[in-house]
């Protein structure tokens, strides 16, 4: 599914809506300035990583700085891995020249000698983009460090961190848990600092308006703009930039509003968690809270009432137990057990102690006994699916699959396609 992006913005969209020239990229915005307190102006910013953890810009950043080694490595991470997600993309496309400049602010900040721009290996049009914008700076004279475009397999754990850095390093794109971490000893063992596309590019942001200029941005006291792909039930599908802290009614109405009476929201992705819209006052931040849901990767899927939800989660767990990386046993045969105890509910063919059993099999994965992350994301987003759509599953369980079951998934019709 093909998406609009908007360019009506004074973030990182704010320009032509087309892709932008490295000319037209510095006629526009000035040039790049050189600063000495980068890390304190992202820490007085309060600019989080826009990956899905929210983790804290500049402690990253102090964390590289801090190994007081030469040479660092940066990482640009548009892998974007994620299915539905479409905003790496649409930055690459059409705003390559934010990214090199955040990278270039990062390596100069760390010393770095090298940046590379890990890239979907399917988004052709971003890689082309982000190539060439690499060839103007060059011919401009204005690149001092080498910079590279990586190819990264389409794969949902291939984006996470250290599997980028064992990509790098010739390894296969998969993740590790153990230390030395990318920001101790990461690419040819340096000092690597693992950011975001979009978080690096707005770093390019706040270097030219201040810290000031971002905290205003955001909404009901939480700073900052963010890049967000908002799907499903809503007029214009597309990549929007929002202030932090919109509500789930406010988000719908950045993107036309809603078309269908809308009964629940993914929120981040494959690996993020539902939520009920009810009468969509749910406030969605950087970070989750008792009252707060969190944006992760930050796309964001209306499902209206006209779909089964269990379908829609049985399809998730599906999805999820086929991108295992195969490295330990609660990921390989934990989350296929999982999966078929969650299509035996959404078919109607499940009995009570399947249930039981499932809901003993979740408490058990969701552990941090994974040789990463995978499994922990896979069971969190699979428990809140089967807590939103708990009247469904009492439904499927008491009286069989209902009509709407019979329909394919809602979230695989909705997977972009470039």
């Amino acid at each position: 599914m093909k998406t609009l992006v908007q360019t009506d913005t004074a973030g990182l969209l704010g320009g032509p809506p087309a892709r932008e020239t490295f000319a037209e990229h510095g006629a526009r915005l000035g040039q790049l300035p050189s600063l000495d307190n980068l890390i304190d102006l992202l820490e007085e910013a309060g600019l989080r990583g826009r990956s899905g953890s929210g983790f804290p810009t500049y402690r990253k950043w102090k964390a590289v700085r801090d190994q007081h080694a030469r040479g660092a490595v940066v990482v640009v991470n548009g892998s974007e891995g994620e299915p539905l997600s479409r905003k790496d993309r649409a930055l690459f496309e059409l705003r390559p020249h934010l990214v090199l400049d955040g990278a270039e602010l990062a390596a100069r900040t760390l010393g770095a000698r090298e940046i590379i721009i890990a890239v979907n290996g399917t988004a052709r049009r971003a890689i082309t983009s982000v190539r060439e914008a690499i060839v103007e700076r060059n011919s401009a004279g204005d690149s001092r460090i080498a910079v590279s475009v990586l190819a990264v397999p389409d794969a949902y754990v291939s984006g996470e961190e250290s599997a980028l850095v064992q990509l790098c390093n010739g390894n296969d794109a998969l993740p590790i848990l153990n230390p030395p971490y990318p920001f101790q000893r990461g690419v040819r063992g340096l000092p690597t600092l693992v950011n975001n596309a979009e978080t690096i590019a707005m770093v390019a942001l706040v270097a030219r308006n201040g810290a000031a200029w971002y905290r205003e941005l955001g909404h009901h006291g939480t700073p900052g703009l963010r890049l967000v792909t908002l799907l499903g039930a809503v007029a214009d599908p597309g990549v929007y930039e929002v202030p932090v802290g919109l509500t789930l009614a406010e988000l719908a109405a950045e993107a036309g509003g809603l078309v269908e009476e809308c009964q629940a929201v993914l929120i981040g992705g494959f690996e993020g968690a539902w939520h009920a819209y009810g009468d969509g006052s749910l406030e969605v931040r950087e970070v989750a809270g008792p009252t707060v849901a969190g944006i992760g990767c930050g796309t964001l899927v209306y499902v209206p009432e006209s779909v089964c939800g269990l379908v829609e989660v049985d399809y998730l767990a599906e999805y999820l137990a086929g991108q295992s990386a195969q490295q330990c046993g609660p990921c390989v045969h934990g989350l296929q057990a999982v999966s078929q105890k969650v299509e035996h509910i959404a078919r109607g063919r499940a009995s009570e102690g399947d249930l039981q059993r499932l809901e003993l099999w979740e408490s058990q994965l969701q552990s941090g006994r994974g040789a990463c992350h995978h499994p922990d994301g896979a069971i969190r987003v699979l428990r809140s699916g089967m807590k939103v759509f708990q009247q469904e599953v009492h439904r499927h369980m008491r009286r069989g699959a209902c009509d709407r079951s019979e329909r394919d998934a809602y979230l695989a019709v909705l997977q972009y396609q470039e």
